[in-house]
């Protein structure tokens, strides 16, 4: 991100607007890749990473959490960073984002930034079309290039397998006002920005909304609408007396739940990776982590003398608030190791999870990129050390922890980062620039996660097949064959094209895995499964580019004869399956 994002950016403008670029070569800057693995991977490869903490290292070793350890499955959506979904009490999450592009199926107007909405024809880029095709545009958003802006989504789905970005629009913020604080409470959306380019910058306060479900593009400094309200200039400081140190330059919010429910005393909380004395901080680094707190209204979320800052904690081990932000205290403390942060309330363990990521980026401390998982009983602390991760990703920030992907039991969850803003390899090799999700488990001295005992069976060989495209290949599409070209279900009729699999008999299912072409250039966005009890369920997440892994849907199990997949929105030529596979409930 930064200034060497800014050089990125600038990168892939040019790679946009040099000239007239061919469509596939679009989408495999971000969403898609022409060398590495699939966006979705449902199946299980699990791995550990290698805890390695220094040696003068300050703090305990957790001795209730153990370990981070990765299942294996992921997901990474857009091209796009800076997300922290937060859970709506409409069953979505929303988040910001900014420094690149997500998809849109909007007609959008061409704007200030002349590679902001360039339209998928991609002709020289001062001159516009409104030729739209009926696939998704691209659509960016930077906070570091005119029109600077910072990105709203919406997130629907319940799996992190099975996801649909719907992009929202933007709000300008002003030059370099990156997005930090993104927070639901009481059905209100808060949204504040920071100076990322300034060593010990400046938070900048926020705006709002109650009613913030719809499109908004808003490009000029001093802009109103009817959803969202903004009570910040470009100049603000919202917390002018934070100084020398500079505590609260980068806020976060703590994530309680859904619509923020799970809150112990019904307020908000804020954490910011800041500076001590002698030490700096700036977006990506910090000397301490510092926390504050205010009601949830608007009113007190907005006025900054609203808010009470941790003062550390008194003989009887309760947490001290005062008023002043220049008398917050650190709850946790590592001069040129922290930076990045994110607090995630774990409520089946009663457990706050930090979660802290430092990159070595002129960096003249640690000669590696850092993530670390901190754990304690209360958002106050004392934290102590869960799992000490060097070069994961390699290059990781922004780490978060989504309420909605927490197990039931709090012992397996998704995290979300961004990855290798300037780095060009990866390592995991699922670590990207975007909207990146991993499942992850705390492994304890009692719990020591273990890959799931598959005892579903495929039972889509034992289907009758039927389609819509009569010329196709449609036996091809159960036979279990995936690598055979001969083997493959293709219909040229393109959308609104259907294949369907029927049993004699009722069959309980549960889930479906559906494997797209391994052609290069030929997707299926999404679909729609209908089945023979009247329900629907959707196919949200884009099917893999080369058929490298499988879409997966699962849902509660269903009595069915018969499933019928339907092509709702398509790229390319060539449609079709080169297998579809449906799975019992035992």
């Amino acid at each position: 991100m930064l200034r060497h994002l800014f050089l990125i950016s600038i990168f892939i403008v040019l790679l946009l607007s040099s000239e007239i670029i061919a469509q596939n070569k679009i989408w495999k800057l971000g969403r898609e890749s022409t060398s590495i693995d699939p966006a979705v991977q449902p199946d299980y490869n699990e791995y550990d990473w290698p805890d390695n903490p220094p040696e003068d290292c300050p703090y305990e070793q957790s001795n209730e959490i153990k370990r981070i350890h990765f299942t294996g499955r992921y997901a990474n959506y857009t091209g796009a960073d800076t997300w922290y979904p937060m859970w709506a009490s409409d069953g979505n999450q929303y988040s910001t984002w900014t420094d690149g592009f997500i998809w849109t199926n909007r007609s959008v107007p061409w704007i200030d930034c002349q590679y902001t909405n360039p339209g998928r024809k991609m002709e020289p880029i001062d001159k516009w079309t409104a030729d739209y095709p009926q696939y998704p545009q691209l659509y960016h958003s930077h906070s570091n290039v005119p029109p600077t802006c910072v990105g709203i989504a919406k997130i629907v789905g319940d799996s992190p397998l099975n996801l649909d970005v719907i992009n929202l629009g933007k709000l300008y913020s002003g030059n370099n006002l990156y997005p930090c604080v993104c927070l639901i409470a009481d059905n209100n959306f808060f949204i504040g920005t920071y100076d990322a380019y300034s060593i010990g910058g400046r938070f900048n306060g926020f705006r709002y909304s109650n009613n913030w479900d719809h499109w908004v593009e808003e490009t000029e400094a001093g802009w109103e609408n009817q959803y969202w309200k903004d009570v910040r200039s470009e100049e603000t400081d919202f917390f002018a007396a934070d100084s020398n140190p500079r505590r609260f330059n980068v806020p976060h919010a703590v994530v309680f739940g859904q619509n923020n429910n799970l809150s112990p005393d019904g307020k908000v909380y804020f954490t910011s990776h800041g500076e001590i004395k002698g030490g700096k901080s700036n977006w990506d680094k910090g000397d301490a982590i510092y926390l504050c707190r205010t009601n949830s209204d608007p009113n007190s979320v907005i006025n900054t003398e609203n808010y009470e800052f941790f003062n550390g904690h008194n003989s009887n081990g309760e947490a001290i608030w005062v008023n002043d932000v220049t008398k917050s205290k650190p709850i946790l403390e590592w001069k040129d190791h922290l930076g990045s942060e994110g607090i995630t309330f774990i409520p089946a363990l009663r457990k706050y999870i930090l979660m802290t990521a430092r990159l070595k980026e002129n960096e003249n401390n640690l000669p590696y990129n850092v993530l670390i998982f901190w754990e304690s009983d209360n958002i106050t602390g004392p934290y102590k050390m869960v799992h000490y991760l060097k070069d994961w990703g390699p290059q990781t920030y922004f780490p978060n922890i989504p309420a909605k992907f927490i197990s039931p039991d709090g012992k397996t969850m998704w995290l979300c980062v961004a990855s290798n803003y300037s780095n060009s390899e990866s390592n995991p090799v699922q670590c990207r620039y975007g909207f990146s999700l991993h499942e992850i488990s705390l492994e304890t001295n009692e719990y020591k996660w273990e890959k799931p005992s598959i005892k579903s069976i495929n039972i889509a060989p034992k289907a009758v097949v039927s389609t819509s495209a009569q010329e196709s290949n449609p036996e091809a599409v159960n036979d279990g064959k995936r690598d055979l070209e001969s083997q493959q279900w293709i219909s040229k009729e393109g959308t609104g094209s259907w294949i369907r699999l029927e049993w004699n008999e009722n069959q309980m299912i549960n889930k479906i895995r559906l494997w797209d072409l391994p052609e290069i250039d030929s997707w299926i966005l999404n679909g729609t499964f209908s089945f023979s009890d009247g329900s629907t369920e959707k196919l949200n997440a884009w099917t893999s580019n080369r058929a490298y892994a499988p879409s997966e849907i699962s849902f509660k199990s269903k009595s069915v004869t018969w499933v019928k997949f339907t092509i709702d929105q398509a790229y390319g030529s060539v449609l079709g399956l080169s297998e579809l596979e449906v799975y019992t409930d035992e």
